[in-house]
């Protein structure tokens, strides 16, 4: 099939992983929707001198942005699937409000220094009219009437332009964290460059696809995303193996009217997601029992993975299972860890490959009430250290943490299951500085 992308590069790499034999005809991305819509009625030809010094990829989105053509262009290739997400509805416009009256809107960032005063430049002369002001606007400012707006009217440009069944929405998602497959260990989780902006952008997402749902369907994406680093893309680490299998699996069934078990195709792919990054955190606590090893060890997890690696790599089976996830009752938990220790002597080791937030309390107090000892009678992983710079905004991660910080801070921490919430009217601290699992702020 004869695929053309438009949004984010994730679509590509789908394409350009896929098992099915793709061609990737096309990829429009850093082309802002709204600047797209506004941008149809432009009729202005940069002429060459303007682009002397651009490469070719960014010539090309000055000159979409300003001849209004790219719908045309796009619409000639006649590919058999438009494969769309609306991630670069996050990248700001520039609008040009003109003295006649007229405006001209552009993704912002197609422009620097230089090529914006020659536009400038060549706007007033060609349409002998100033440039009364340039506004710089971003889509997450908007009021939500008008993002809905934007967002029903470019789902419909893209239907008027190549018909309703070409066209394939899928939901995106950024990953913060990725596996490092080539460190030492044989596996490390480390973060990617763009995790302290990821929360922030997930959340316009979501916020985004909210809208499309109530106007078209879409393929949606699972919610604890990982990078690795043996899947090469040409940008970052932008998912897993799972996840690309899932997609094009996903857009294959959906370009021949076959949607019937998405839902239990996203748990499968979830499910693959977890495997692939809690190994990991089994291998890690595995190399800490030490002689540990020898006691009854009872695991507490999502999963029986650990179970399953130290009876491949050891022969030895675990003494008992308590299954906990985010939904777990934590009460339920409790009674069942304390029947276990009262019918136990003293040989008991407890594993818990990772924690969940809880409304209430968690593991960690379980542990402290019963008199545990971190590394005697109970393990868990090592968690990355992580700093984070006069952050505002959203922050999550694989370790089930959540921070909701509205007011600049700069935050170190380690651990796992914690959820953070500072307000507005907090005033920002130098340095927060905070460890440990399950705690909630």
């Amino acid at each position: 099939m004869r695929i053309i992308t438009i949004g984010s590069c994730i679509g590509i790499d789908i394409v350009k992983l896929s098992n099915f034999g793709w061609k990737l005809e096309k990829n429009f991305t850093s082309y802002s929707p709204f600047a797209i819509l506004e941008g149809l009625s432009n009729s202005i030809n940069l002429p060459e001198y303007i682009l002397s010094d651009v490469n070719k990829e960014l010539g090309e989105r000055l000159r979409y942005n300003f001849n209004g053509q790219i719908m045309n262009d796009a619409k000639q290739i006649n590919p058999d699937i438009v494969l769309v997400d609306l991630i670069d509805l996050r990248i700001p416009v520039d609008v040009f409000e003109l003295s006649n009256g007229n405006t001209i809107t552009m993704t912002h960032r197609s422009i620097d220094g230089t090529i914006f005063d020659r536009i400038k430049d060549f706007i007033e002369v060609s349409l002998s009219c100033k440039i009364v002001n340039v506004k710089n606007i971003s889509f997450s400012s908007l009021p939500q009437a008008k993002k809905a707006d934007i967002v029903r009217r470019f789902i419909q440009l893209l239907w008027d332009t190549f018909g309703q069944k070409k066209v394939i929405f899928f939901k995106p998602r950024l990953v913060n964290q990725f596996i490092d497959s080539n460190s030492i260990s044989g596996g490390m989780i480390k973060y990617t460059e763009n995790f302290k902006i990821s929360g922030n952008i997930n959340k316009l997402i979501d916020e985004i696809y909210d809208i499309v749902k109530n106007t078209c369907n879409f393929i949606d994406s699972p919610k604890n995303l990982i990078g690795d680093s043996s899947i090469l893309t040409p940008f970052e680490f932008h998912s897993c193996k799972p996840y690309y299998d899932y997609m094009t699996n996903a857009i294959y069934k959906s370009a021949h009217n076959e949607t019937d078990n998405f839902n239990i195709e996203l748990e499968n792919c979830e499910r693959s997601i977890h495997r692939l990054y809690n190994r990991i955190f089994c291998e890690q606590i595995i190399s800490k029992l030490g002689l540990n090893i020898e006691k009854k060890i009872v695991l507490i997890a999502k999963t029986t993975q650990f179970a399953e690696i130290l009876l491949e790599k050891y022969n030895k089976s675990i003494y008992s299972y308590i299954e906990y996830n985010q939904k777990s009752d934590i009460n339920i938990i409790e009674k069942q860890i304390t029947d276990i220790i009262h019918e136990n002597s003293d040989d008991l080791i407890f594993v818990v490959p990772e924690y969940f937030r809880h409304s209430n309390f968690g593991l960690h107090t379980i542990f402290y009430k019963n008199r545990m000892l971190y590394g005697r009678d109970y393990i868990s992983p090592n968690y990355i250290r992580t700093l984070l710079e006069k952050y505002n905004g959203i922050y999550e991660d694989i370790y089930n943490n959540r921070f909701v910080i509205n007011s600049s801070m700069s935050i170190r921490f380690e651990g796992a299951g914690i959820s953070l919430e500072i307000g507005k009217e907090v005033s920002p601290l130098a340095l927060l500085i905070f460890s440990g699992a399950h705690c909630s702020i």
